[in-house]
């Protein structure tokens, strides 16, 4: 029993050991060809050249036999590959489209932060636009409604508000501080007045008179004519006007 162990280690021995020169159909020729592996459709040979993948129909007959080629096992096999290859291209097309997300985000972030300053900027001019054309009106309104001179005095010439200055009140949103004044002409009466002229316009008429060109003369006209002289007032002033509150209000301290 033990002669008979022996005798078939060595066999075994000598199989795997043992590596012959391997002839394939297309004609090439792998030294030392030892098989290695399969697939339904190829061997694996390690050969003193390497390692090579090679089709089952390209072995000699016995090979062939040894190592059929299993076509249920291929088509089961290759709708596993397809299978694979498009679960790939499935994650490919979703990461390059998560990719164009990311970058169409830092996009519009980068364009949001482009913007931000001009938006605000405009938002700022237009809310400023807003509240010299109020401002105006409110502080016009004021001295001819609310101003002693202008509501005692007999006749008005004229009413002209000037705003300096308006700034936003700081840590307010709509509320305003203003400076100005306001030029008005009041009382006016009608006097006579005789035209002056210039000693220029004087020469002039004589120096045309001294000529004669056979015209009568050149006379100045003296005559006198009526117009309507006012008194001047400049009134400096100061104000509030607060557009956050639900009736705005227009707060005016005289300077």
């Amino acid at each position: 029993m033990k002669a008979i162990l022996t005798l078939f280690g060595i066999i075994l021995l000598c199989s795997s050991a043992f590596a012959d020169d391997l002839t394939l159909t297309d004609g090439r020729v792998l030294k030392d060809a030892t098989i290695k592996s399969q697939t339904p459709l190829t061997v694996t040979i390690k050969h003193a050249a390497g390692l090579s993948s090679v089709a089952k129909t390209l072995l000699p007959p016995d090979l062939q036999a040894k190592y059929p080629v299993d076509e249920a096992a291929a088509r089961i096999a290759n709708e596993k590959n397809q299978q694979a290859r498009f679960k790939a291209r499935e994650l490919e097309q979703a990461e390059y489209q998560r990719s164009l997300k990311v970058k169409a985000e830092r996009e519009e972030t980068a364009k949001i932060s482009t913007r931000a300053p001009i938006e605000e900027e405009a938002n700022r001019n237009d809310r400023l636009y807003t509240a010299k054309r109020e401002v105006q009106s409110l502080a016009e309104k004021y001295f001819r409604t609310e101003y002693d001179l202008v509501t005692k005095a007999k006749n008005i010439g004229s009413l002209k508000v000037t705003i300096s200055d308006l700034q936003l009140v700081e840590g307010w949103a709509n509320r305003w501080s203003v400076r100005g004044k306001c030029d008005i002409q009041y009382n006016g009466e009608v006097v006579k007045v005789y035209p002056t002229y210039s000693p220029e316009q004087i020469a002039e008429v004589n120096q045309l008179n001294s000529r004669g060109y056979g015209y009568p003369q050149t006379t100045l006209d003296h005559t006198p004519y009526e117009t309507t002289e006012y008194s001047q007032k400049t009134q400096d002033f100061v104000a509030i006007y607060n557009a956050e509150a639900a009736e705005p209000t227009f707060e005016v301290t005289l300077r």
